[in-house]
């Protein structure tokens, strides 16, 4: 093999690998929404009939507390781009956070990370830096995602298992873990969930060495790390379980300001809400899990409202938040930009 087919055949394998990484990510939305809009025509019957009457105070209160959640996001983010010694303000870092955040949507993780990474440069941030505290956000997120779904798991179980046939495997085993749940002492909950963080706390930082390794391999950039402390993680962690307290919370006022009374009680609304936004971001090939998020909430919530519910729910609950987020990009874009820093 000559010396120039070698240098074709480097070019083509990186071409190779992102046409067949975008064919995947297409495969796994494809077949998601195939399967929500199979739910929607059998169901078009009963979601022809619902008339929705909205509620708009608590549908403004959940959209407030959704941008205070993306507010935190942005506070941490802003706060650990400091152990790259790198300082932004607050308007310039929303700017940023906000628009490339919107780049999600587009098929290819890549788009966000470009954008993040030009905008970061235009204003005097490191790209490597901004680009390393984003992925270290969302490793941060999710492990902190996982550990409050893992708390909220005992109260949800249950009345999710309430819903389900005695006759399926899935039922047998749902009212299995039902009846553990319900016997679980509160000693021992908060026990496992101060186990959770702690292991959460000592496994960060190597999830972090693993992922940046990740990224280098598949992206061919290095993304240089800041070393995690003990007391740092910790701070860390509690600042990002902030913005799930609110999300779910914001959650369980949607769910009000459409439905009213059916609408799921705090604690399944809570459950049901992290636990689809965790399976979006571990199903790294959708697009800022479009579709599985919904199939999540729909498979959480339908065992307790019933399928037509269920379904209006998390397919409206995404028209909702990207309304959320185009209004709060519409809002940060009419600030005033400063020549330096703010």
């Amino acid at each position: 093999m000559t010396q120039e087919s070698t240098s074709q055949s480097a070019r083509a394998a990186p071409q190779t690998f992102r046409l067949l990484k975008r064919l995947a990510q297409a495969l796994v939305v494809v077949v998601a929404l195939f399967y929500l809009a199979r739910l929607a025509t059998r169901h078009s019957a009963e979601l022809g009939q619902v008339r929705l009457t909205i509620a708009y105070a608590p549908l403004l209160a959940a959209s407030l507390l959704t941008l205070a959640g993306y507010l935190v996001n942005v506070l941490v983010w802003v706060g650990s781009l400091r152990w790259w010694d790198q300082h932004i303000g607050l308007v310039s870092a929303l700017r940023i956070w906000f628009l490339s955040n919107l780049a999600r949507f587009i098929p290819g993780v890549v788009w966000q990370f470009a954008g993040l990474a030009g905008m970061s440069y235009s204003a005097g941030l490191s790209p490597i830096a901004a680009t390393g505290a984003i992925l270290l956000q969302q490793v941060g997120l999710l492990c902190t995602g996982l550990v409050v779904a893992l708390l909220l798991a005992p109260s949800f179980i249950p009345a999710w298992a309430a819903g389900l046939s005695d006759s399926t495997n899935t039922g047998k085993a749902a009212r299995a873990a039902a009846s553990w749940a319900r016997d679980m002492p509160v000693s021992l909950r908060f026990l496992l969930g101060a186990a959770a963080i702690v292991l959460v706390v000592l496994l960060l930082p190597r999830v972090v060495r693993a992922a940046a390794r990740l990224w280098e391999r598949t992206s061919g950039r290095a993304v240089a790390m800041p070393r995690l402390t003990w007391r740092r993680t910790s701070g860390y962690l509690a600042a990002l379980t902030v913005p799930w307290i609110l999300y779910a919370v914001a959650f369980w006022l949607f769910g009000r300001a459409l439905l009213g009374g059916e609408a799921p009680g705090i604690g399944i609304a809570a459950a049901a809400c992290v636990t689809s936004y965790v399976a979006g971001i571990i199903v790294v090939l959708a697009p800022a899990g479009l579709g599985i998020r919904e199939l999540v909430l729909y498979s959480a919530l339908a065992p307790i409202l019933g399928a037509r519910n269920a379904l209006l729910l998390s397919l409206l609950a995404r028209v909702w938040l990207v309304a959320v987020e185009v209004v709060g990009a519409l809002v940060v874009l009419s600030l005033p930009r400063s020549a330096r820093p703010d």
